[in-house]
């Protein structure tokens, strides 16, 4: 995995775990670069709204949920 994409995925777990405890209105995208100590660069870099990075947090949920179904499918399956 490259750095960028290392990266990005660190901020969408800060992103889920910031809207989950405090609410996707009530998360700025300033906290959320503070938390992750990055400089506002580095997330526009990566998103153009807060509104692209919870569409991306949300597919990061999908994804995460069918790997698990994957897996529980897989070990199933005799």
């Amino acid at each position: 995995m490259k750095k960028g994409e290392k990266r990005k995925k660190e901020l969408l777990k800060i992103a889920y775990d910031m809207f989950i405890t405090q609410g996707y209105e009530n998360t700025s995208i300033d906290e959320i670069i503070e938390k992750a100590q990055i400089a506002k660069g580095t997330y526009y870099y990566h998103f153009k709204s807060k509104e692209q990075m919870l569409e991306e947090v949300i597919d990061m949920m999908i994804d995460s949920e069918a790997e698990m179904a994957k897996q529980i499918i897989a070990t199933d399956i005799p």
